[in-house]
Order: C-alpha cells, then structure tokens, then sequence
C-alpha cells in the first residue's frame, strides 16, 4: 500500500509540475489540465514499471507507448495537434539527468564514466522514441482495424 501512495503522490506532481510547463510554453487554456494528464499518466505508468523492472529501457518504452496511445485519444477527442499531448507527456521521462552527468563528466569529472553516461541517457532516448513511434503505430493500426470492421456491419442494404 506504501508503493500505491508513493506513485499516486509522485504523479500528482507530475501533474503540477507539467501543468506549469503546459503554462509557461502558452498551451491552449482549456487544454492545459488534460495535456498535464498525459503527463500524469505516463509518469504513473513508469513509475508502476519501476516496481517491477528497475531496467531503464523497459521503463522509458512503456511509458512513452502509453504516452503516446493516449495522446493521439486526446488529439481526437479535442481537434488538436498530437504533439500537444506528446510533448508534455514525455517531459517527465527526458533523461536531463543523463546529460548533465555527460557533460560534467568531461568537463570536471571522470573521463572514464562518460561512456557509460552516454550509453544509459542514449538508450533511455531511444526507448522513448520507439515508444512514440510504436503507440502512433499501434494506434492507426487499431483505429484503422475498428473503422474497416465497423464499414463490414455498416453498410448499405442490399438491393433484390
């Protein structure tokens, strides 16, 4: 129960903090709850992934697959621009640690971690990326998959 309550309250403040970032980049007002909400939920979905595969690339994946599966619901839902959603929803996983560590790495600290910097914030990129890239998929497949069958049943009736 004490993991539950963690993850609630750390994605709450996702929340906050996104919908601060949504405020201050000048995202449509009435969008700025819902765009936090993708946040929120990616967060959360990261977080629950946490528990029970410490591993950074698993992490980042799921996430951003959610990420993206329910920005594309919220683009439709709302007439507006996918990337709206997508944006706010992966800044909480955008491994700015990582390349703050690279960069001080080489500037003041040991030249032999900088490999092993780069490697973990390449690899926590490119899980997002292919997490975007794989839930658009996904999406237009099964959006896709529902209009076809959904045409099959709705079709006009035939002539004798």
């Amino acid at each position: 129960m004490r993991i539950a309550g963690e993850i609630i309250l750390k994605s709450l403040g996702a929340w906050v903090a996104i919908w601060g970032f949504s405020r201050l980049l000048n995202a449509p007002k009435k969008l700025e709850c819902y765009t936090a909400g993708v946040g929120m939920i990616g967060w959360a979905v990261y977080l629950i992934v946490e528990v029970f595969n410490d591993g950074i690339l698993m992490k980042n994946f799921l996430a951003a697959v959610a990420v993206a599966l329910v920005s594309q619901a919220m683009a439709r839902h709302f007439k507006a621009p996918v990337i709206l959603f997508v944006i706010p929803g992966i800044l909480p996983m955008v491994p700015g640690a990582g390349m703050y560590r690279i960069v001080y790495s080489i500037v003041m600290g040991p030249e032999n971690m900088v490999g092993t910097y780069l490697l973990e914030t390449a690899t926590a990129a490119g899980a997002i990326a292919l997490g975007i890239f794989l839930g658009e998929a996904l999406q237009k497949v099964f959006f896709y998959e529902f209009h076809r069958l959904s045409l099959i049943h709705i079709s006009e009736p035939t002539r004798l």
